[in-house]
């Protein structure tokens, strides 16, 4: 090919690049892949492994996640190669997150490794920083917070020294949810509480609430349901104002659960009011069915077994839907306690056997013991004392079983009470 054929290359190259910086992403991918061909044509590995990096960008501002990660690796290849050290670890780089936004972490975390050590040899501790924030997160998504946690610990140390905010910010988040998932949560109160500060700082509300909310996380699990309900709190005014409505739904049902720790039953109810409407409102039946579990909880909690009895009867019909049978038996079994404490035992008795059969299929021993104790107080409520008596009986046997001596004297206790009532029939 001629010199024109290069001038062609170079040409749609720029073409490309002036697409890209208009946001035109389908115009420039076309333009590098042009170049690509015409540079393949040349036999110019250089100019090719340039074009397959551009246009993998390109694939991967379009969601094309599966192209720009073999365009990369082929770029990669190519500045294998040619010994060019800074452009492979570039191409590592950009391969690796096309490889972890498909979810297949496990190429992404040998891509990133792969980088960070040429980042490392060449001293640039820039490169090598986001290389191993990226590497911890690909060994968290493969369930190695001890590796992910690491990692990101280096890389903070990296940021921390460079001076840079937002990257240290990131590293930091990440190290807090690798500390979490090891269940440091006093660690990953530290780091959460440092990213929240760098990102208020920065200005970023998106990643400040989704600090915010790791944050809360760790301390509910620390027990500190005061600062947990503060941050989830600050986290849903932020997600609100961003217009995250999945997210502003999730936090919403945390701020619920950490009012109810603190006895704030009438706050818990209205937080889980909002979270259940809104999960409604995306069509999110799963997230539906927790918020409604937890509003169900919250109104028994302040006495309102009317509102109980509501929230696990939607419960129980969307786990029915979601072919969920452990949640639809935990479900029907408070159903049926909620229903005993209105007094209408008919229904309590129905929905507590039903959730007995279901623990029994399931082979969950402590639900079929409850349901079956809960069911036999139905059984004597409605003067069937005999039925009550066989549920007693059955209950008794498995407490004894799991070795739960209080449920079983609590059993003996009932069943010695229906057998003096047995006994007056006589």
């Amino acid at each position: 090919m001629t010199n024109s054929g290069m001038q062609e290359a170079v040409n749609q190259g720029m073409q490309g690049d002036d697409a890209r910086e208009l946001g035109d992403f389908a115009s420039a991918a076309s333009h590098y892949a042009e170049a690509a061909d015409l540079y393949r044509k040349l036999g110019d590995d250089t100019g090719l492994a340039f074009a397959l990096t551009n246009q993998g960008a390109a694939a991967r501002r379009l969601g094309d996640f599966a192209s720009a990660a073999a365009l990369c690796g082929e770029a990669a290849d190519l500045f294998r190669k040619l010994g060019e050290e800074k452009l492979l670890a570039l191409a590592l780089s950009s391969q690796g997150f096309a490889a972890a936004a498909q979810g297949d972490f496990a190429s992404a975390a040998t891509h990133h490794a792969e980088a960070a050590d040429l980042f490392r040899k060449l001293g640039d501790d820039t490169g090598r920083a986001l290389a191993l924030t990226d590497q911890g997160v690909a060994a968290g998504e493969l369930g190695d917070s001890a590796s992910a946690a690491a990692l990101c610990g280096e890389a903070a140390d990296l940021y921390r020294k460079l001076g840079d905010d937002t990257g240290l910010a990131a590293a930091l988040y990440n190290q807090g949810v690798a500390a979490r998932k090891l269940g440091d949560f006093a660690s990953a109160a530290t780091h959460d509480g440092e990213a929240a500060d760098l990102l208020r700082k920065l200005g970023d509300d998106t990643g400040l609430a989704l600090a915010l909310t790791e944050q809360g996380v760790a301390a509910r699990a620390q027990g500190d349901f005061a600062s947990a309900a503060t941050h989830f709190g600050e986290a849903a005014d932020l997600f609100r104002k961003l217009g995250e409505e999945k997210l502003l739904a999730s936090a919403l049902n945390s701020q619920g659960i950490a009012a109810s720790e603190l006895g704030d039953s009438a706050s818990a109810a209205t937080h889980f009011g909002e979270a259940a409407g809104l999960y409604r409102k995306l069509g999110d039946d799963a997230g539906l069915v927790r918020a409604l579990n937890n509003q169900g909880v919250a109104a028994a909690a302040r006495g309102d077994f009317a509102s109980a009895a509501m929230h696990f009867g939607e419960a129980a019909g969307l786990y029915r839907k979601l072919g969920d049978d452990t949640g639809l038996a935990h479900a029907l079994n408070i159903q049926g306690v909620a229903a005993r404490r209105l007094g209408d035992f008919a229904s309590a008795a129905t929905h507590h056997a039903e959730a007995a059969d279901l623990f029994r299929k399931l082979g969950d021993d402590t639900g079929l013991a409850s349901a079956l104790n809960s069911r036999g107080i139905a059984a004597s409520e409605l003067g069937d004392f005999a039925s009550a008596a066989t549920h007693h009986a059955e209950a008794a046997d498995l407490f004894r079983k799991l070795g739960d001596d209080e449920g079983a004297a609590r059993t003996r206790d009932l069943q010695a009470e229906l057998t003096r009532h047995l006994e007056g029939q006589n």
